[in-house]
Formats: structure tokens, sequence, C-alpha cells
């Protein structure tokens, strides 16, 4: 895979944004870090974020509020939700409450979508599917095989 010399910009499932809400360490914790020293541009939408806000106060929340700290300690930056007409066509691709993660994705013009989805969007037949869009990577992958 080639590897990219410029800073790239990332949109962020709400994996993601749980997982470094719930631990400071490992990938999600270094695209936030990377987004706060200005190497990365980290993008999600208000869709994604809705769903984080309900996974933190279902189950964790005593996490609930740290989120919104690391957001803007990382400059997050928080897109609009997607066209209908875009999530339309996503729904060929991926399932009705993926499709407007990945019609975000491709709005916002991002690099990669960052997801920690192993049933949706990172398997074989996922990535196949979306790559005409735009490569599906785990954080780790993406510092593995695209970092520089």
């Amino acid at each position: 895979m080639k590897k990219l010399g410029r800073k790239i910009c990332v949109f962020l499932d709400a994996s993601v944004c749980i997982a470094v809400t719930l631990s400071q360490t490992g990938g999600s914790f270094r695209l936030f870090k990377e987004a706060r020293d200005s190497r990365i541009a980290i993008v999600t939408n208000k869709y994604a974020l809705m769903e984080v806000e309900l996974v933190l106060a279902r189950k964790y929340s005593e996490y609930a509020e740290k989120f919104t700290g690391l957001a803007a300690w990382s400059g997050l930056i928080v897109g609009r939700n997607p066209s209908m007409s875009a999530v339309k066509t996503c729904l060929k691709l991926v399932n009705a409450e993926d499709a407007p993660i990945l019609a975000g994705a491709k709005v916002s013009r991002a690099d990669f979508l960052i997801t920690l989805d192993r049933k949706h969007f990172l398997t074989q037949t996922a990535r196949k599917k979306i790559g005409s869009f735009m490569p599906a990577v785990s954080p780790a992958e993406l510092f593995q095989e695209y970092w520089r």
C-alpha cells in the first residue's frame, strides 16, 4: 500500500470515539493525539456523535462527559449529516444503520474511514464493496500501512 506523506483527513466511526473515551492507549487515542499535534485531521458527523452519546449513556455513563473534553482537546471536526440521497447510495453497500457513516465519510472527502467495527466495515467482503468510496481501516492499520 502507498504511504501518504501529506496531512491526511480521516472520518471516525462511533466505535473509535467510544474506544478513545474508554482508554487513552492504543490506535484510537493516537488518532486524537496526532490531531492535537496537527499531523492529521479527524472528522465525524452528528449521526456518529449521537451513537457515541447513546452508547456512553447506556453502557458507560461515568464516561459520558469525558468524550466531549477529548473531542475539544483533539480538534475533532463535526460535519453535517449527509443528505438522504447520499445515504441511499450507500444502502447498496452497507446496512441502513451504517449508511449514514459511510455517506458522511464520502461527503467529508476524508482519505479513510476509521472504524473498529469488524462485523460491518472491516470484513473482506465489506472492504471490497466500499473500496470504491474509500478504504475502511482500523486505527492500527492506518498507522502500520499508511503512516510515515
